[in-house]
């Protein structure tokens, strides 16, 4: 054992009064009410901790991509269909709410596993 470490719970009498225990440590009969978070493992061996982020990152890019499509689409919807600007909002907010619900049940199914 090295001399200068002190171990936690012992007393270190170079530096401390006799029979103290060390204000640095807790107390070993004590249970610590701020644990230490456990240490992130090393990264995958098959090198995959890519994956999620890539994905993450894809589907992002189809979120921006479907809404400026719908964007870009609505001076064509109103020209056709003749409708005004709360109809061009129907229309966005709908779109919306559809991809909203097919996204979480897709993110649903791939919890479960189906294809």
């Amino acid at each position: 054992m090295n001399p200068g470490r002190m171990n936690p719970g012992r007393m270190n009498p170079g530096r401390m009064n006799p029979g103290r225990m060390n204000p640095g440590r807790m107390n070993p009969g004590r249970m610590n009410p701020f644990p230490r978070p456990p240490r992130p493992g090393p990264a995958s061996p098959g090198g995959a901790s890519w994956v999620p982020l890539l994905a993450v990152s894809l589907g992002y890019f189809m979120v921006i991509l479907d809404a400026t499509a719908v964007n870009l689409a609505l001076p064509a919807l109103r020209q056709d269909l003749g409708g005004g600007i709360t109809g061009l909002q129907w229309v966005v907010d709908g779109y919306t709410l559809a991809f909203a619900a097919l996204l979480l049940s897709a993110g649903v199914a791939g919890d479960h596993g189906a294809p």
